[in-house]
C-alpha cells in the first residue's frame, strides 16, 4: 500500500510524500519515501562497486530514521536470495550481493532503488495520523514506487486520491467520516496481511556494513 500525504501535512520530514508501507503490524509500521532521490549517486556511496561506475541511480532519502543505514527495493521476474517480497514482484532486501546482481541485469536502471533510512510509526500512531486526514491510503503499484519521474509522482497522486473523492461527492455515504475510517482501515489491514513480518524485517533494515558505514557522511552534501 501507499501512503499519500495530504495537502495539509506542513511536517517538513513527510510534506508532498509518498511512502510504500513495508511493514504493518501489531508492533507498529515501517515504510520507505519513495518521491525524494538525493543529489548523490549510488557510485559516490559504493565506490568499490565497480558495476557503479558510469551509471546514474540516486540514493533515496527513505524517511528521518536510521539514516546510515540502507533498504534496497528491486523489482523481478523470481525473488532474488535475501530478499522478501513486499508486493507483486517488488521485493526488499539490505544485501550487497543483490545490488550487485542487479544492477549488472540489462535494464536494471528502473528495476532498483536504493532507500537511505526508512519512515516509523509506533503502534496506533498511524492509524491516528489517517484519521486525522494526514494521509490517502491507495493500492501500490510497481511502476509508480519505480516512476522514472519520481518528483512528480506526489502530484500525480494526489490529484488521483482527491479526484477519487470528487467523483463520488461530499453527499455520498462512501464519504461519511465512519465509511473514509472503515474503507482506510480495511486498507491498512490488507496491507497488513501482505507485508513483510517485523522480525523478518528487522533483518532487513541494516546497514551495508564497512561499504556503508565508511561512506554514509557522503549524503550530507545531497539536497532532496
Amino acid at each position: 500500500m501507499l501512503l499519500v500525504a495530504s495537502r495539509d501535512l506542513a511536517d517538513p520530514n513527510f510534506s508532498e510524500t509518498v511512502i510504500l508501507l513495508i511493514a504493518y503490524g501489531p508492533n507498529g509500521t515501517v515504510g520507505v519515501i519513495i518521491n525524494r532521490p538525493s543529489d548523490v549517486k549510488l557510485a559516490t556511496v559504493l565506490p568499490s562497486i565497480k558495476s557503479l561506475h558510469g551509471r546514474s541511480d540516486m540514493v533515496y532519502l527513505g524517511g528521518p530514521v536510521l539514516t546510515n543505514r540502507v533498504l534496497l527495493l528491486v523489482r523481478a521476474a523470481k525473488a532474488p536470495e535475501d530478499a522478501l517480497a513486499v508486493f507483486d514482484n517488488v521485493y526488499a532486501s539490505s544485501s550487497l550481493d543483490v545490488l550487485k546482481h542487479e544492477i549488472e541485469q540489462q535494464g536494471s536502471k528502473q528495476r532498483l532503488r536504493a532507500y537511505a533510512g526508512h519512515s516509523g510509526w509506533a503502534p496506533g500512531q498511524l492509524e491516528a495520523e489517517v484519521a486525522r486526514g494526514d494521509w490517502y491510503v491507495t493500492s501500490a503499484d510497481a511502476d509508480s514506487v519505480l516512476s522514472a519521474k519520481p518528483r512528480d509522482l506526489w502530484r500525480k497522486l494526489i490529484e488521483r486520491v482527491e479526484g477519487d473523492w470528487v467523483r463520488e461527492g461530499p453527499g455520498d455515504p462512501r464519504n461519511s467520516s465512519t465509511a473514509r475510517d472503515d474503507r482506510w482501515r480495511t486498507a491498512l489491514a490488507v496491507a497488513g496481511s501482505g507485508l513483510v513480518g517485523q522480525s523478518a524485517l528487522d533483518g532487513l533494515v541494516m546497514s551495508f556494513r564497512s561499504h556503508w558505514n565508511n561512506s554514509c557522511a557522503v549524503l550530507s552534501s545531497g539536497n532532496v
